[in-house]
C-alpha cells in the first residue's frame, strides 16, 4: 500500500514519565509522532464489539486495527488519537517480511485511552 493510500491522520502519544506526589504514575500524555493510517475492516480485526463489566458498570468496548506505513518504535501502551477519538494501543504487529506496514490493534470506548 503506497503512502497516498492512507487516508486518516493519527497522533501517537505515550504516557509522560514521572510520578505524582503520592508516587503514582502521571496521567499526562506526550506527543510522539503523527502518522497516516487507515482503520481496517474484519480482516484486520475489524469492529468486534464486546460488553464487559468495569467498575460494576457495563461498558461497550470496540476493537479495531489501524494500519500505518511500517513504523518501528510504536509499542503497546501508547495511544492513537484521530478525529477526536482516542484509541488505546493494545498490540503492535509489524510486517517484518516486507516492512511495508504496521498494524496497531486498538480499543476504544471503555476508558478513552
Amino acid at each position: 500500500m503506497g503512502a497516498g493510500a492512507y487516508k486518516r491522520r493519527f497522533l501517537i502519544q505515550q504516557r509522560a514519565p514521572g510520578v505524582d506526589g503520592d508516587g503514582q504514575p502521571l496521567d499526562d500524555w506526550q506527543d510522539v509522532i503523527k502518522v497516516w493510517g487507515n482503520i481496517l475492516a474484519p480482516s484486520g480485526l475489524g469492529q468486534i464489539a464486546g460488553e464487559f463489566v468495569a467498575a460494576a458498570q457495563e461498558v461497550s468496548r470496540v476493537q479495531y486495527s489501524i494500519r500505518t506505513p511500517y513504523r518501528p518504535g510504536l509499542t503497546a501502551g501508547m495511544r492513537a488519537v484521530g478525529a477526536g477519538v482516542v484509541y488505546e494501543i493494545r498490540q503492535v504487529v509489524h510486517d517484518e517480511a516486507r516492512r511495508e506496514h504496521t498494524d496497531l490493534v486498538v480499543a476504544t470506548g471503555a476508558n478513552n485511552g
